[in-house]
C-alpha cells in the first residue's frame, strides 16, 4: 500500500454507500437468507474488481469492505461450515455427487481466508488520507479474491442451494434458522 493523495478519482468521488445487510426475516427461511446474503457477496466482489482496477479506494469505502470482510463474512462462514453443510451432509444422496462439489468448496474457501486477512490488513485505518492507494501487487490480490469468491458462489447458489432446498427437511432449516439466529445475538 502507498500513501494517496486526496485529489486522486477515488478520493475525490463521493463514498461508495455500505452494501445492504439481507433482512433479518428472512433467518427465518434460511436458505433465502444464504441466497440474500450471496447477493451482497456478488455486490462486494463487483467493488472489489472496481477498486482493483482503479488502484485506490476512498476511506470511507475501504472501511465498508473492511468490516464486511471481518464481520459479515465472518458470520456467513460460520452459517455454512456449522450449521448449512453438516445438514446436507447428513442429508445428501450418493446420486447428489456433492462430496466433490464440497470439498472443491473447502479448499477455495481456505485459499480465501489468508486472503481475506490481507486485504482487510491493507484497508486498515492508517494516516489520515481521503483514499487507500495500491500498490499494483495488492490489487492484483484483490482481483484474484473477488475473482475466487464469485465462482464459489456461483457453485453454492447453482449446486448446494439447489440441493439444499431438495433435501433438507423443515426441522433441518429450523434448526438452521435458530443457530443463525442465534450467532447473530452473540455477535451484536
Amino acid at each position: 500500500m502507498r500513501p494517496a493523495a486526496a485529489s486522486n478519482a477515488a478520493g475525490s468521488s463521493a463514498p461508495t454507500p455500505a452494501i445492504a445487510a439481507a433482512p433479518t426475516e428472512l433467518l427465518d427461511r434460511p436458505l433465502e437468507f444464504l441466497f440474500a446474503e450471496h447477493l451482497r457477496h456478488r455486490a462486494l466482489c463487483a467493488r472489489l474488481r472496481r477498486i482493483a482496477e482503479a488502484g485506490d479506494v476512498a476511506r470511507a469505502e475501504a472501511d465498508a469492505i473492511r468490516r464486511f470482510l471481518t464481520d459479515d463474512l465472518d458470520l456467513h462462514d460460520r452459517d455454512e461450515a456449522e450449521n448449512l453443510r453438516p445438514a446436507l451432509i447428513r442429508r445428501m444422496l450418493v446420486e447428489d455427487h456433492l462430496e466433490p462439489v464440497l470439498g472443491r468448496l473447502a479448499a477455495e474457501h481456505a485459499g480465501l481466508a489468508p486472503m481475506r486477512t490481507r486485504i482487510a490488513d491493507m484497508l486498515a485505518p492508517g494516516a489520515p488520507a481521503a483514499a487507500v492507494a495500491l500498490e499494483p501487487e495488492d490489487a492484483s490480490l484483490i482481483e484474484r479474491f473477488a475473482v475466487t469468491m464469485h465462482r464459489a458462489l456461483a457453485i453454492e447458489n447453482g449446486i448446494v442451494l439447489v440441493l439444499a432446498r431438495k433435501r433438507l427437511t423443515s426441522l433441518d432449516l429450523d434448526r438452521m434458522s435458530e443457530a443463525m439466529k442465534a450467532r447473530r445475538k452473540e455477535a451484536a
